[in-house]
């Protein structure tokens, strides 16, 4: 399976992950201060499963936690409990 970039950019930023522009790259961070954490390149308009499965490797979620993501029913409340791990 393959995600449009611009997919994956509109679900991280309706999940509350914040965003920054440095070069042909956009950073996506959980929170300021989070360790979590992945990016998105200008050239890549389409992410194949190599790049989704790194990106889920950044993102610490799994395969189902990742596609629930994309598809927006992961709500930005269970991503938070999922987070909490980690601190």
């Amino acid at each position: 399976m393959s995600y449009k970039a611009r997919e994956i950019e509109s679900a991280l930023k309706r999940k509350g992950f914040l965003e920054k522009r440095c070069g042909q790259h956009k950073y996506y961070y959980f929170s300021e201060n989070s360790m979590i954490r992945t990016y998105t390149s200008h050239g890549n308009m389409e992410y194949d499963r190599d790049l989704l499965s790194q990106m889920k490797k950044q993102l610490r979620l799994n395969h189902h936690q990742f596609e629930d993501l994309i598809h927006c029913f992961l709500t930005k409340e269970k991503l938070i409990e999922i987070y909490s791990v980690f601190k």
